[in-house]
């Protein structure tokens, strides 16, 4: 027997607005059953679980950061799983175009071996498109709406993103216009996340 549930989906107007129809709960154990998002096949909503990959450069040093990521994740685990992906961080010899343009590369090389090729990929890049909590939520959406159980996010090393990484995403995403450390950003990202995650599932986070 499976499991009958749903979150609420008023705000959204381009869902099917027919008969009601059932969440067809998929058999996973433990947390793991509160963890899911929905696809749309042929008027019929299936509930899958959502796996949110982070994947970055360099780890957080300091233990106020990673406090506040331990603290975020811990919320997110109630409506969908994360996954961190720490890569090494590379050290340039010397502050020349040249030596900073390989330390790129070669973080660049790590980040493309590591992304999930099937999920849908989000780099975060400075010329990416910004947009707003509730379109964030929307976009979340409608990614699983098209199919996907995994949405990677990515965050460059300090001296910024290879374009080939940018070039392989599939959306790139401004946080702000301002400058942020990469380090920072995983704080901010993460929240944006949860914010995203609980507007979606009309909760009092987001006023």
């Amino acid at each position: 027997m499976v499991s009958i549930f749903s979150r609420p989906l008023s705000h959204r107007k381009d869902l099917h607005r027919g008969p009601a129809v059932s969440f067809a709960e998929r058999n996973v154990s433990g947390s793991e059953k509160k963890a899911f998002t929905r696809i749309k096949h042929k008027n019929i909503k299936i509930k899958i679980m959502l796996q949110i990959n982070i994947l970055y450069v360099g780890n957080i040093k300091d233990k106020f950061f990673a406090q506040a990521v331990e603290e975020y994740e811990k919320r997110l685990s109630k409506t969908c799983k994360i996954k961190n992906i720490e890569l090494k961080e590379e050290k340039p010899k010397d502050e020349s175009d040249s030596e900073i343009a390989l330390v790129i590369k070669k973080e660049g090389d790590r980040l493309l071996e590591a992304i999930p090729q099937k999920s849908y990929k989000i780099a975060l890049c400075v010329e990416g498109k910004q947009i707003s909590s509730e379109e964030l939520a929307e976009k979340i959406e409608s990614v699983t709406v098209s199919g996907y159980s995994e949405i990677t996010f990515i965050i460059g090393g300090a001296f910024g993103m290879d374009e080939r990484v940018k070039k392989m995403a599939d959306m790139r995403l401004s946080i702000s216009k301002m400058t942020f450390t990469h380090r920072m950003m995983r704080v901010i990202l993460i929240e944006q996340i949860y914010r995203a995650e609980n507007i979606l599932s009309g909760g009092n986070y987001h006023k």
